[in-house]
């Protein structure tokens, strides 16, 4: 097939079956504890980021480009901004996410929260080391979307990124 410009999804006019659902994949609490355990050697930089993922629903991007300004400790939220649906918005920050960022504000000098330590610049993507995360549980169906769904029905995130 030769090179061409695509102006629109071809896929865009597809129609989803009737009574289709999508899934929604939640983490069950033993298998967050095995993820959490993965999160060694080279993909420790994962873990502060599943963790926070696990207990703030925020997207995979909204993390990866949080800055220190948007944490305000005194009120006890981080406000996420460039989201997906273009609308900042706050989130509460438990105290595991509290105590999880005050430790990285101790490591982190930079403006962003997660940081690649060998350039100093930010981590712009988490793909290949969580898939590698995955392949070490067995497992591959762990997404953000997972826990961005529990987020806005108010639970705890159960574990994904």
């Amino acid at each position: 097939m030769k090179s061409k410009e695509v102006t629109a999804n071809p896929c865009g006019d597809v129609k989803r079956v009737p009574g289709e659902q999508p899934r929604t994949r939640y983490l069950l609490p033993h298998e967050e504890e095995r993820l959490m355990a993965v999160m060694t050697g080279q993909r420790a930089h994962l873990k502060p980021i599943v963790l926070l993922a696990i207990n703030t629903g925020m997207r995979r991007g909204e993390l990866l480009r949080l800055r220190w300004e948007h944490l305000d400790f005194h009120k006890n939220e981080i406000k996420v901004v460039q989201t997906k649906t273009d609308r900042d918005r706050f989130v509460p920050m438990n105290a595991r996410v509290r105590e999880e960022l005050l430790s990285l504000r101790a490591e982190a000098p930079g403006e962003f929260v997660f940081t690649n330590r060998k350039t100093g610049r930010y981590i712009a993507d988490v793909k290949t080391a969580f898939k590698s995360a995955c392949r070490a549980l067995g497992s591959s169906t762990f997404t953000s979307t997972t826990c961005a769904t529990l987020s806005e029905h108010g639970q705890r995130m159960p574990g994904c990124l």
